[in-house]
């Protein structure tokens, strides 16, 4: 085993960045796109489902529904997020805050870039 190859895996939902205000934004907009809903989530509905199975997201954001109309607005939703959040990104977390963390971050981002290359 080469002890030269560093790998660096991140959980990227809260940990370098915070999607929930722009997955809240993307939801809200698709929903008033196809429903007519204006403003139908908050930030704290995204943040209570964060962790959660599609099923018991659908149950919870849409319980007016019957069960495969949930599913289907919830797949449609997220699909719609990964479309919203590729354009607008999310907001950087309090760990960017710490002095170190980006320094860190650039350093093992040019040693992966130039470990990728010999690789291939």
């Amino acid at each position: 085993m080469n002890k030269n190859k560093i790998c660096m895996i991140f959980d990227m939902d809260g940990t370098l960045w915070d999607a929930t205000r722009g997955v809240s934004e993307a939801y809200n907009e698709y929903l008033y796109r196809e429903k007519g809903w204006k403003d139908y989530l908050t930030h704290q509905d995204i943040i209570s489902i964060t962790g959660l199975e599609i099923e018991e997201i659908a149950d919870r954001l849409f319980p007016q529904l019957d069960a495969q109309e949930r599913l289907d607005i919830t797949r449609r939703c997220m699909a719609y997020e990964n479309e919203y959040l590729s354009r607008h990104g999310g907001k950087r977390s309090v760990f960017y805050r710490c002095p170190m963390a980006v320094p860190c971050i650039r350093r093992s981002r040019k040693r992966w870039h130039s470990w990728r290359r010999n690789i291939r």
